[in-house]
């Protein structure tokens, strides 16, 4: 391999420690994701203590509605931490491949 693809392999491993930072950001999504299951369980505790004749009316119905979207929400949050942990992994084995490529 010439020295300018080499060149061009350095350039490429700098974009992808750069994206690499972006995602190390990112993975503080973990402290989000444990926010919205503690807001969903306090949501549910709201409403389990409601009387039924409350969970059977409009704040129970309000109540439900939330606890339902804060389920979907914490299930999206948990579903992007998995994506952002694999994308992480797969820019290791890119960078791997890189060094690997200029033989060194």
């Amino acid at each position: 391999m010439n020295k300018e693809r080499r060149t061009q392999i350095d350039g490429l491993i700098k974009d992808i420690e750069t994206l690499q930072n972006t995602l190390s950001a990112l993975s503080d999504i973990d402290a989000t994701t444990n926010n919205v299951d503690g807001i969903k369980d306090a949501e549910q505790e709201y409403y389990d203590a409601m009387p039924e004749s409350f969970q059977n009316g409009d704040k129970g119905s309000i109540a439900t509605e939330a606890i339902s979207n804060l389920e979907e929400a914490f299930s999206q949050m948990e579903a992007a931490q998995t994506a952002i942990e694999e994308a992480g992994t797969a820019l290791e084995a890119a960078v791997e491949a890189l060094e690997n490529a200029k033989g060194n």
